[in-house]
């Protein structure tokens, strides 16, 4: 089983597509992660390391889409996590919602009630980075 870490969410002025489109090729999170570079690349999942401290310093991450929603499952780090992004249409904008996962036996391990609030910061930023980059895009 999983628990839910937390959601962030953002209203961006794209549609849903755009957004999906974008969040499924691998390229692009260099362009809202700036702490990171891709050393592997394939169509559905790359192998990112990051410049900066963190649990995972390099990672797996495989891309998994589905109807209203991309996920990006992380492997072959410290912490494997999944981080799911729902997409909804309002006001002719697009609402993403970021999740954050972990395996209830990693959560079990994790000091939560101190990493949540920095993670949940953390994922934040990077989703507004996020929505910066597709809103230079329209």
């Amino acid at each position: 089983m999983e628990q839910k870490i937390f959601t962030n969410v953002r209203l961006v002025n794209q549609t849903q597509e755009q957004v999906q489109r974008f969040l499924l090729q691998p390229q692009s999170i260099l362009k809202w992660v700036p702490e990171i570079r891709i050393t592997e690349q394939s169509s559905d999942q790359f192998v990112i390391e990051r410049t900066t401290e963190a649990p995972n310093k390099r990672e797996q991450i495989k891309i998994i889409s589905d109807n209203d929603q991309v996920t990006y499952v992380s492997t072959q780090g410290k912490i494997a996590y999944r981080v799911e992004f729902q997409f909804s249409k309002q006001s002719g904008k697009t609402l993403i919602a970021e999740s954050l996962y972990l395996a209830d036996q990693v959560a079990g391990k994790l000091p939560l009630k101190l990493l949540k609030p920095i993670a949940k910061h953390a994922f934040n930023l990077n989703l507004n980075n996020l929505a910066q980059v597709l809103e230079a895009q329209s």
